[in-house]
Parts: C-alpha cells; sequence; structure tokens
C-alpha cells in the first residue's frame, strides 16, 4: 500500500496546458481565443490581450511539466524563446510591481493552485477512500 504521507507530500500534479490557459481566461476575464491566437492577428498585439497570454505561458512552464517548444506550440505556435520572453516579462513586471501584470498573475496562479488542490483531494480520496463504519447485525 501507498504511503498516504508520501503522496500527499509530493504534490507533484502535472496540470495540463488547456486547463491552465482556461483557468488564465477565466481569471483575467479574458477569451480563451486571445491566449491560443496565432500571432500577427491585429487583436493579439495588444496589451490587454498579451499579458493573460503572457501569464499562462509562465504558469505552463512552472506546473505543466511540458518543454518549451510544445507550450509555445499550445500558445498560437509560438516558439521557446517567445515562451522564455514572456516568461522574463511576467517575472520582471512581478518584480517591479506592475499592477495589471501582478493582479492578473496573482489571480491565474490562485485558481490553478485551487484546481492542483482539488485534483490532489480526489486523488487522495480515490487512493484512500474515507472508512465508514460498518454496522453488523448481530441478533440472531
Amino acid at each position: 500500500m501507498l504511503d498516504k504521507l508520501l503522496f500527499i507530500q509530493s504534490k507533484i500534479i502535472p496540470v495540463p496546458i488547456e486547463v491552465i490557459q482556461d483557468l488564465v481566461s477565466k481569471a483575467t476575464k479574458t477569451d480563451i481565443q486571445f491566449i491560443t491566437i496565432k500571432s500577427r492577428v491585429p487583436e493579439s498585439q495588444k496589451r490587454e490581450r498579451v499579458i493573460p497570454r503572457q501569464i499562462s505561458m509562465t504558469l505552463c512552464k512552472n506546473y505543466s511539466g511540458k518543454n518549451l517548444e510544445v507550450i509555445g506550440s499550445k500558445h498560437g505556435g509560438r516558439d521557446h524563446a517567445t515562451v522564455l520572453h514572456a516568461v522574463k516579462t511576467i517575472n520582471n513586471g512581478i518584480d517591479t510591481r506592475d499592477e495589471l501584470i501582478l493582479d492578473n498573475y496573482r489571480m491565474s496562479k490562485k485558481e490553478v493552485d485551487s484546481w492542483i488542490k482539488i485534483e490532489l483531494e480526489k486523488r487522495e480520496e480515490f487512493l484512500f477512500p474515507s472508512q465508514e463504519k460498518t454496522i453488523f447485525n448481530t441478533e440472531k
């Protein structure tokens, strides 16, 4: 039997890229199409559209376990250098306390962390179901 403590402590759950994109979309109130849109589409270049996409790429790098090339391809066919640039931009925005970046990143990260917590609880319940008390009838 698996050791419950080891399972809970590991907390390594790769989050699917599509889940992160959806959670960032909801947290930032941005349409999912702007997170997955191909580059060079006029509407994709606005800062209000770029920041959620960069946050999504950053969270994917931290939580998905996928390489930069895969992350970029799921974000509109971008390459690994674009993902690295996105991570650098978001980290710089957090360090310099850029309000748009900081607020959206915090909300998005909170959503992803909540998703992970729910998944951990589901897996824990599956592996270690709560034991209900069974009442035996001892009468003859």
